[in-house]
């Protein structure tokens, strides 16, 4: 199995507050923007070199959103990490005899990727991400 860390997905309830954070003090730059109503998610991508970091924040604090729970729990913080692997149905067997559970009913596609979520065997969130 082939995989390569694209982004580290963080939940944040303000984008524009965190952001100061990684490119001030860390020096990350913008790099793109996504807006998934469908999710109610704003992301912002920053890059520093080779790592990517993805802020997530809801669109509207009244609807649910997947990063409810650790904006709640947490008060935000890392979401999930994300990994770009070849054919994500090529993966499945091999992540489910590892324990990996699918926790998406189907793929969605995000941006220019094909993605699914999977929960670790140590109950972490993992997002697979495969380019068209």
């Amino acid at each position: 199995m082939e995989f390569k860390l694209h982004h580290i997905g963080i939940a944040t309830k303000n984008i524009n507050k965190s952001k100061k954070y990684y490119i001030e003090l860390l020096g990350y730059t913008e790099d793109k923007k996504i807006i998934d109503e469908k999710q109610n998610l704003r992301a912002l991508f920053l890059k520093k070199n080779d790592i990517e970091i993805e802020l997530l924040e809801k669109i509207d604090i009244n609807t649910n959103s997947p990063i409810d729970n650790i904006l709640k729990t947490l008060d935000g913080g890392i979401h999930h990490h994300c990994y770009e692997v070849k054919n994500i149905n090529d993966m499945l067997d091999e992540l489910s005899k590892c324990g990996f559970v699918k926790i998406t009913k189907k793929m969605h596609t995000y941006n220019e990727f094909q993605t699914a979520f999977f929960i670790t065997p140590d109950n972490l969130l993992i997002e697979l991400l495969e380019k068209y």
